[in-house]
């Protein structure tokens, strides 16, 4: 998150079009609202499925974002914490 807000001289912040940042933000309201509908599932049902959905929405905000930039740093960092997060929580929910 912090390399989304904070140039640190290896990445540039901003989208490169206005079309960029109205599709970067339509894909971002849908894919938060996702988040909160799985969220509901998850709560009513602890079920694996729902767990492995919070787990990957995050990392496709973070990747999208990042691809849409041109933000290298966000992509490798994103892909990393998708990576990590999607194996802690199959491990933490796979008897569900």
């Amino acid at each position: 998150m912090f390399f989304m807000v904070v140039p640190a001289g290896i990445n540039k912040l901003g989208f490169s079009s206005n079309e960029n940042f109205a599709f970067w933000l339509i894909v971002t309201v849908v894919l938060v609202l996702m988040y909160w509908l799985f969220w509901v599932v998850y709560l009513r049902k602890n079920k694996l499925l729902p767990a492995i959905f919070l787990a990957i929405i995050p990392c496709l905000l973070f990747l999208f974002a990042g691809a849409l930039q041109g933000n290298r740093i966000v992509l490798l960092t994103g892909s990393i914490f998708g990576a990590a997060h999607s194996y802690i929580t199959y491990q933490n929910n796979k008897s569900s």
